[in-house]
């Protein structure tokens, strides 16, 4: 039987959460330290399926609405503001999703570019336009594991490059220093 595109957008969604969490985890508890479980709590109210697990646990709705809470504090330090627009995106498909509502074409090109860029830059994934070519690309991630891990490494590195601390401030330095001239 042929995996639908709610399932295959559900799949998405799944990997999603499994490489954004430790992300999310690491910078929300280098900011907040020993608080960290506490202020993230603040923003999900008596949401009992978050309540007594770590960030790493959380699902994507939640991760993704952390973000999206704390960028100021948080995560516009190491990302910018395209990566902030990704996160509303995915947001916003995250929950038409969850309420099987239809995604608009505008939005899956905005995706497709912001996608398309980080996985040519990082050599960490594979963008696509439309929905078959999601589903090849999914299946292909699926089914080759070998391509799975590489891209991941290449991922990871391309991260910890480019938004780690050490490499942010590094930016800001020499921008700093070219405009002090």
């Amino acid at each position: 039987m042929a995996i639908t595109n709610q399932e295959r957008v559900g799949k998405a969604m799944e990997l999603l959460r499994a490489g954004l969490a430790p992300f999310v985890e690491r910078e929300f508890n280098n900011l907040h330290q020993a608080q960290a479980a506490d202020v993230a709590r603040r923003y999900l109210g008596d949401d009992r399926t978050v309540a007594k697990k770590s960030v790493a646990d959380w699902d994507v709705a939640a991760l993704l609405k952390l973000m999206w809470e704390e960028w100021n504090e948080v995560f516009g330090r190491t990302l910018g503001r395209a990566e902030r627009s990704l996160v509303q995106e995915l947001r916003d498909c995250r929950n038409k999703w969850a309420h099987q509502e239809p995604f608009s074409s505008d939005a899956d090109r905005a995706l497709g570019e912001v996608l398309k860029d980080h996985c040519l830059r990082a050599n960490g994934g594979l963008f696509y336009g439309d929905a078959d070519e999601f589903a090849a690309a999914l299946d292909l991630l699926v089914t080759d594991d070998a391509l799975r891990r590489g891209m991941g490494d290449s991922g990871r590195r391309y991260v910890d490059a480019h938004y780690r601390w050490d490499a942010v401030l590094e930016r800001y330095r020499a921008l700093i220093e070219a405009a002090a001239g």
